[in-house]
């Protein structure tokens, strides 16, 4: 067991047992206050090397519980473990410096190896080691590229063509329709594209279908042919070649890995703190 310390911020509204301390309380130290009240005194008395906030709903009273705690605590990690999750939560966490991310389900392995990263970032900047040799590994959401506040100055010109792709991924999309859209010839478009996001118009359709059938995969209920046709592939083994080729997995391990993460997380669960 690691003698790291962590502590859990539960700020979940409908179901108060935290399924993180289930997770996490085989491998660390682990303290819990669902009182955001009391953060700066478990901070002081148990000196935590990463804090996790655990939201079920979050809604901006309680984000800003965490974005407070960054700001006074700028030095210990935060990750935020979510139920309900979207592209702008996603954004907005990164903007507001936490460590990582993750949604429910998660998989156990993947937070367990990401809290242990975090917990060693302290120990790595007492001795000086800059932050950078130790921050996560490509983390971030890749559609979190698209938001405004990463994108060049002076490319808004774009917006219609990206808000058509986000409402419309089950639909075949042109490129020469979204350069129209936009007033500029396909050429333009392209070469406009390509310089803003530093990956052509088709690639971005391509990852925008990819990472929402991650999100709708992630539905119990969802069949990989349903999901096929609803990011825009009339192709089954089009589909999961290409899932593969973003994934290293086919669909039907994805959904695999999804069930046994649920299983295991259940028997967890069960088990008393």
């Amino acid at each position: 067991m690691d003698n790291s310390v962590i502590l859990i911020v539960n700020l979940k509204q409908a179901e108060p047992r935290s399924g993180m301390h289930a997770l996490l309380n085989h491998h660390f130290v682990v303290h819990e206050t669902a009182d955001s009240g009391l953060i700066p005194e478990m901070i002081r008395t148990h000196a935590p090397q990463a804090i996790c906030f655990e939201y079920d709903y979050p809604d901006v009273p309680r984000l800003a519980v965490l974005q407070d705690t960054k700001i006074n605590y700028p030095a210990i990690p935060i990750v935020i473990v979510t139920e309900q999750s979207s592209e702008t939560l996603a954004v907005w966490a990164f903007r507001a410096r936490v460590w990582d991310y993750f949604s429910w389900p998660v998989l156990a392995d993947e937070i367990i190896s990401c809290f242990k990263r975090a917990c060693s970032l302290p120990h790595m900047l007492e001795k000086g080691v800059s932050r950078e040799l130790i921050r996560p590994q490509s983390n971030m959401p890749t559609e979190a590229r698209f938001s405004r506040g990463n994108r060049a100055a002076g490319i808004s010109a774009l917006d219609p063509a990206v808000n058509y792709v986000e409402r419309n991924l089950d639909k075949r999309i042109q490129q020469p329709e979204m350069a129209k859209l936009c007033g500029f010839t396909s050429s333009q478009f392209s070469r406009m594209f390509k310089n803003a996001y530093g990956f052509t118009f088709q690639e971005f359709i391509l990852t925008r279908r990819m990472h929402e059938a991650i999100r709708l995969l992630k539905n119990p209920s969802s069949s990989i042919t349903d999901v096929a046709y609803m990011v825009g592939f009339n192709d089954h083994s089009y589909f999961t070649r290409t899932f593969r080729r973003f994934f290293n997995m086919a669909p039907s391990s994805y959904k695999q890995s999804l069930v046994a993460a649920r299983t295991a997380l259940e028997m967890k669960l069960q088990e008393p703190y």
